[in-house]
């Protein structure tokens, strides 16, 4: 991500209950999402959030995701209200990495064309598109 000079979608993380179980199930299947990691941080009210994750996959263009585990509150608990996911689309032109979803059990499909990550969300001025 040190090469982005402009707002866009690189990757996109996806929350498991157990991230322990999930890279044991990940492993025993000769699948590696990487090594966890323990992050906290302080929100402007004071409160400490905890969570764990794996780092994005080297390869996959953004496609293949990060594994989170929020273990308490997360930041949706508190953030302002108003916006919500509508849509999310992944495109990426070379089916292995598409089947690596379905590898990781992750319930979202990949749309063979060009590399493209695109969320639509629902605000209160209107629908805005984000992409990569």
């Amino acid at each position: 991500m040190d090469d982005v000079t402009e707002p866009r979608l690189v990757t996109w993380a996806a929350a498991v209950p157990d991230l322990d179980l999930w890279l044991a199930w990940c492993r025993a299947r000769k699948l590696d999402p990487g090594p966890a990691f323990a992050m906290q941080r302080t929100t402007p009210a004071g409160d400490v959030l905890h969570w764990r994750l794996t780092l994005p996959p080297g390869d996959g263009d953004g496609i293949v995701p990060f594994l989170i585990e929020w273990p308490g509150v997360t930041p949706a608990a508190t953030a302002a209200a108003g916006v919500e996911l509508f849509g999310f689309e992944l495109s990426h032109p070379d089916l292995a990495v598409a089947g690596r979803l379905q590898e990781y059990a992750l319930p979202h499909s990949v749309t063979r064309s060009a590399v493209s990550l695109r969320a639509v969300l629902l605000t209160p001025a209107g629908m805005v598109t984000l992409e990569s």
